[in-house]
């Protein structure tokens, strides 16, 4: 077994559990892992025998970089998961409910995703009156809204659901995570100009 963690080799590294809880005892995080020069999950590489003869890459990050890497994607994933409920929303709208249940259903793992991401946000900063606990909690009433709904199969009310809640509050959430780019970006630029105010 041959391990590397942020492009140093790691002498003796035992089982990947170990090399694993050492990066978290270093306050870093896993932005990426390679089994054999194929990008895996942590869960696929977790029971790797130290005896078998595999060659992994364990790329590590800072809480903030690994924040930064979430919100970037959150940027990139929400334009085509709105285009898929709009689309899904219409569907629904004229009566074309296999056409609106493929676009919905693919809608789904991207819908968790960001639930799941909001949720670990919330865990970061807590104490209600922020704006992730804001949206999270919208996010939350309009997901169980819309599944109440599907369960009932009425897909009109769906098609209203999707048009005039969640769509709308994506469009917050998407709103929120560009702010907190621009506001990183800022951050940077003052830390690579000394630290000083900007003016």
């Amino acid at each position: 077994m041959q391990v590397w963690v942020d492009g140093c080799r790691v002498e003796s590294a035992g089982s990947v559990e170990q090399v694993l809880d050492d990066v978290y005892r270093r306050n870093r995080f896993v932005r990426r892992v390679v089994l054999n020069g194929v990008e895996r999950s942590i869960e696929e590489v977790a029971g790797l025998s130290p005896d078998d003869t595999w060659e992994l890459q364990v790329d590590t990050c800072t809480l903030d970089e690994l924040i930064e890497d979430t919100m970037a994607s959150v940027v990139e994933m929400i334009p085509p998961l709105y285009k898929r409920l709009q689309e899904a929303a219409d569907a629904f709208r004229v009566g074309n409910i296999a056409e609106g249940a493929v676009h919905f259903a693919e809608s789904v793992p991207l819908l968790q995703w960001n639930h799941t991401v909001l949720n670990q946000l919330t865990r970061l900063q807590p104490g209600a009156g922020s704006f992730v606990h804001e949206v999270s909690a919208e996010g939350e009433r309009v997901v169980s809204s819309l599944m109440e709904a599907w369960n009932l199969e009425d897909y009109i009310l769906i098609a209203d659901i999707l048009e005039y809640e969640l769509l709308p509050w994506l469009v917050k959430w998407k709103a929120g995570s560009d702010l907190f780019q621009s506001l990183m970006k800022l951050e940077h630029t003052k830390k690579s100009v000394g630290g000083h105010e900007l003016q």
